[in-house]
């Protein structure tokens, strides 16, 4: 990876993590104010729409995620017949569906008109409105990406959150789910609006049944793999209410919380480096000139992530007794949870390289098998009295399943079993360091007031860490990288 490339990739990953997390903080008010100004029974009037909405992101076949990146790819190849053939057609079909889907929930509200109450009736003709502008919305994201225009796509992201924000306490505060129906649209509209006045992207409405063919069958695959993603996720909380019971899944909850909010950095390496990797490989199809997309990133977030795991796991037990005193039985599970937190942030970069090569069907068998193991060790541990703390267990497993087998397939196309074996001796070591440091501390600091040991364990980690940092920085210089580009921000902020 070059020199600029990998720059420019530190650089907007920081940007975009910055604008992420924000906006989940901001994102922690909204959840919280909504439930306490719908209450349980509109608050579970709208889990189950949003249960529809998860159903309906996967009609379009894939096309949407075909485009993420596909678009790149023929950007690199300085193929702009092709470039925009697949971003007309890709918005064309994407909006044809949605506007089927919309006018099937307006049918399906009227057929039901007389079997639900009026404010699920209404949800349903809002959600119609609402799917139609938030998918248009979703596609001015994909072209961002594609594009790299990352700092659009981060401002997008705090505008969403803090127009969120103020919709929330506006109308829903006062009219309730009537409030959060109007909101929605209301919010869908101006995110699409504010990408567009931001942008100016010229995007027609342009169907080619050869390109929208090309998307279909690059991405029906990746829908059908995101489809057994959701199923992973929500294994172990139906596993939990069918075997166990809700109250569980409430505690459980603050495990799926922490893994939620702590996969941010990969999710926002991932969001920089595809339009990259796919420029890459459409000049020369080369696998050799790929390899370092893989081997990079997760090397830096081997070493990054399980310092800031560890800080998690030793911080958990008194964060959740300050804020979620109730949730206090859930603190195990979390801790254990930041396993899979770990193996699920370094598996995406395997995932890319297969997409970007034409075997993304690969992963479908794969996420089988983790959906299998998972579903195995749920039942044998809770069975066996594990509870909640087993099943994170089980998930941390097939989470590690997924991202070995994924690695170990993907360096098989340029390394032999000596440059495997010692690549995953390299991203283990790191986690299984900062493990017996934390074990460590938790053994050997105890008997004394919780904010003082949590405040010296806090201590001891962050010091025990310093070596990995020094380590990851002099092998790829990102540390060097950011304390360049936050002087530069801070010299242009100045001379303002």
């Amino acid at each position: 990876m070059s020199h600029n490339v990998k720059e420019t990739i530190i650089k907007d990953t920081t940007k975009y993590s910055f604008a992420q997390y924000s906006a989940q903080a901001i994102g922690f008010v909204i959840s919280t104010s909504m439930r306490a100004f719908l209450g349980p029974y509109y608050m579970g009037i709208w889990s189950i729409l949003q249960v529809i909405l998860s159903y309906l992101n996967y009609l379009p076949l894939g096309v949407t995620d075909a485009a993420t990146y596909k678009i790149p790819f023929y950007r690199g190849d300085s193929d702009k017949l092709s470039e925009e053939e697949i971003k007309n057609t890709a918005f064309s079909f994407i909006f044809l569906v949605y506007l089927l889907s919309s006018i099937g929930l307006i049918i399906a509200a009227l057929l039901l008109r007389k079997r639900y109450p009026p404010e699920v009736i209404v949800g349903l003709l809002a959600l119609a409105v609402y799917i139609i502008l938030q998918r248009l919305y979703a596609f001015y994201l994909v072209v961002l990406r594609a594009y790299k225009n990352i700092t659009v796509l981060a401002k997008s992201i705090i505008f969403d959150a803090v127009v969120n924000l103020l919709l929330v306490f506006l109308l829903v505060r006062q009219f309730k789910i009537y409030g959060l129906y109007v909101a929605i649209s209301i919010l869908a509209a101006l995110n699409t609006l504010f990408v567009h006045i931001s942008t100016k992207y010229n995007i027609n409405f342009n169907f080619n049944f050869k390109r929208l063919k090309e998307l279909v069958m690059f991405g029906l695959p990746l829908s059908l793999n995101g489809f057994l993603g959701e199923i992973l996720k929500s294994l172990d909380r139906i596993m939990i209410a069918s075997m166990m019971n809700l109250t569980f899944v409430g505690y459980y909850s603050v495990a799926v919380m922490g893994r939620n909010y702590i996969s941010g950095l990969s999710t926002g390496l991932g969001v920089v480096a595809i339009p990259h990797l796919q420029e890459v490989y459409s000049k020369n199809k080369d696998i050799g000139d790929i390899k370092k997309f893989v081997i990079a990133p997760t090397l830096v977030l081997s070493y990054l992530l399980p310092p800031i795991l560890g800080i998690i796991y030793l911080i958990s037990p008194l964060f959740v007794k300050i804020i979620l005193p109730q949730y206090t039985q859930g603190v195990v599970a979390l801790q254990i949870m930041l396993l899979s937190t770990f193996f699920l942030s370094c598996s995406p970069q395997s995932g890319q390289f297969l997409i970007t090569i034409g075997k993304q069907a690969r992963l479908i068998p794969i996420s089988l098998a983790a959906i299998i193991i998972n579903a195995g060790l749920n039942y044998i541990f809770i069975k066996n009295g594990f509870g909640i703390n087993g099943v994170s267990i089980a998930t941390s497993v097939s989470s590690f399943f997924i991202f070995m087998i994924t690695l170990i397939y993907v360096m098989k196309h340029f390394a032999g079993i000596k440059g495997i074996s010692t690549f995953i001796f390299k991203i283990m070591w790191p986690l299984l360091y900062i493990i017996v440091v934390v074990i460590g501390c938790d053994y050997f600091i105890s008997g004394m007031s919780l904010y003082l040991e949590t405040g010296i364990k806090m201590a001891i980690s962050c010091i025990a860490s310093l070596p990995l940092f020094y380590i990851i920085n002099k092998e790829t210089g990102i540390f060097n990288v950011f304390i360049k580009t936050m002087k530069a921000k801070l010299k242009k902020k100045s001379s303002l």
